[in-house]
């Protein structure tokens, strides 16, 4: 994989060539390109086949700012360039994103090494910060000095209090009758057992589900394994688009398969399963 940058002065902009070589194109004929360049549409995401089986696409982008961007295939297969200038984690779809970046290219050229700090202004700036973090730990000190006085003296009349509060709580306690502790102690068991069962369901074990997709799959009621099991792929796939453009690039053909591993505790089948869906960088 590739980038290359070329500036084009009568536009002010940079010619970005993106190429996807033939050994990583997973042996399909399509892959597109999708980014903050294209607002992630796959309408205006295809890359062109070149003639040695690899593929490419040129956008004309702004300088001064990163891209975020991601490659996918026709059988939904996600993968990075490994030739990104950087990798960004996008917690939307819980995943790293490609990142293109422009910054510091504003005219055309590197940035200027003139602006770099001499390391006798670096040492400068140590300083100054030293001095100023050594004044306010002393401010903090004094602060807490004074804190620890006010402390001392509340505590005489704090430890007279609680041995009051514990006395008459002893006292209410005694006067209860046993069987409601019992209803009270079960209801308390059930409560935790209940949440203690809630907590092991995490959808963001699934392929291809991030925080804010988990978030918006709870909304619409699903929220368990079992229940990601029986959505069809239609109707995620109608739930996403729903809930923006930004989700409705994402394919959850395999989501009621691993869903339906997760909830039998098949957690090495789902594993295995995941390794062939997950592209990688």
């Amino acid at each position: 994989m590739g980038l290359t940058k070329k500036y084009l002065k009568s536009k002010k902009v940079y010619k970005v060539t993106f190429t996807v070589p033939e050994s990583l194109a997973f042996g399909t004929d399509y892959v597109a390109i999708v980014g903050e360049f294209n607002n992630w549409d796959f309408n205006n995401a295809e890359m062109k086949k070149l003639k040695d089986g690899s593929f490419q696409r040129t956008f004309e982008l702004a300088p001064g700012k990163t891209y975020q961007f991601r490659y996918m295939t026709s059988d939904g297969r996600w993968f990075n360039d490994e030739a990104a200038d950087a990798y960004w984690f996008e917690t939307f779809a819980g995943t790293d994103n490609s990142v293109v970046d422009l910054t510091g290219l504003e005219n055309g050229d590197a940035p200027s090494p003139k602006k770099v700090p001499t390391k006798s202004v670096a040492k400068n700036k140590v300083k100054t910060v030293a001095k100023k973090a050594t004044g306010t730990a002393a401010k903090k000190v004094t602060a807490k000095k004074a804190s620890a006085k006010q402390e001392k003296k509340g505590a005489v009349a704090k430890t007279t209090s609680k041995a009051k509060a514990t006395t008459t709580k002893t006292k209410r306690a005694v006067a209860k009758p046993v069987a409601k502790k019992g209803k009270a102690t079960t209801s308390t068991t059930v409560k935790k057992t209940a949440t203690t069962k809630s907590a092991k369901i995490d959808l963001k074990k699934i392929e291809g589900i991030g925080p804010k997709i988990a978030q918006i799959l709870g909304q619409n009621g699903i929220d368990t394994y079992d229940k990601l099991a029986s959505t069809s792929a239609n109707k995620l796939e109608t739930i996403l688009k729903t809930a923006g453009p930004r989700y409705a690039m994402h394919k959850p053909a395999s989501w009621p398969t691993q869903a339906q591993l997760a909830a039998e505790g098949k957690w090495d089948e789902l594993s295995t399963l995941q390794q062939k869906l997950n592209g990688g960088k």
